[in-house]
């Protein structure tokens, strides 16, 4: 069984990159979850379009996240299309 067509939840993760290698790999343990820790607090995906966004910095270095408004991409969605997973 696959989770294909299953509500899901969008996440931001931080990990921190090893200068030791030269920020090829990731130091083990530094995985911090900003935003989607749970389904709680999680930002909601119930379509295959409209969900994660983008990441872009500041010029004074906040960081600014967008995410999508979850809604259909095949039908008009004023509220539970019928092709969103909202069961």
């Amino acid at each position: 069984m696959t989770i294909t067509s299953q509500a899901s939840i969008g996440r931001l993760t931080r990990y921190t990159a090893d200068s030791n290698t030269n920020f090829g790999t990731i130091i083990e343990g530094s995985r911090k979850i900003i935003i989607g820790e749970s389904f709680e607090d999680g930002l909601p995906i119930l379509m295959t379009s409209h969900a994660a966004g983008n990441l872009v910095f500041g010029t004074d270095r906040s960081l600014m996240f967008t995410f999508g408004d979850g809604g259909s991409f095949t039908e008009r969605d004023a509220g539970n299309a019928n092709d969103t997973y909202h069961d």
